[in-house]
């Protein structure tokens, strides 16, 4: 293995790390958003460093295995909210990101969106009823403001050496 390929390996598997990290953070905050069920998303931004410092197949290789981390250790339920919801949010910031007239926050602030989106799709499958299409009504609002947040974090580390190749 030569020495660029021994970096990206290193850097890729620390970011696993720090993504399933970010996602155990993330829940243990949960407790304290005042609307139940909501997440920053803290670990959607080391997807997004991913997708802009290499390519689509690692960010998609990272949102899977963050994903199966959380069906491992939440249970099946939370890693097919997990695995709906990052998906959605992977496509929109895969679709965007290169996109030189959008904003890094801006794209988090869709993917955020797209994520919801994604989890209350699969709540509706899991429950048998579109009436948890309701709680949209909490979660997308919130969902703008958690995507600015992650986004504003995102653009802060594009302004260091982590993003030279």
């Amino acid at each position: 293995m030569n020495r660029e390929a021994s970096q990206k390996a290193a850097f890729l598997g620390i970011s696993l790390a720090l993504c399933i990290a970010l996602s155990w953070l993330d829940s243990l905050l949960s407790s304290a958003m005042p609307i139940p069920g909501l997440r920053l998303g803290l670990a959607n931004t080391v997807i997004c460093a991913i997708l802009m410092k290499y390519s689509v197949k690692e960010g998609f290789a990272m949102s899977l295995l963050r994903s199966g981390f959380v069906g491992l250790t939440r249970g099946a339920v939370s890693g097919i909210m997990s695995l709906c919801g990052g998906m959605a949010a992977f496509v929109v910031t895969a679709l965007l990101i290169s996109r030189k007239r959008l904003t890094v926050r801006t794209v988090s602030v869709l993917a955020a969106a797209a994520h919801t989106v994604g989890q209350l799709a699969a709540a509706c499958v899991i429950m048998g009823t579109v009436r948890v299409l309701y709680y949209g009504i909490f979660l997308l609002p919130a969902a703008l403001v958690t995507g600015f947040c992650t986004g504003t974090i995102l653009d802060r580390l594009t302004k260091t050496n982590l993003f030279d190749k």
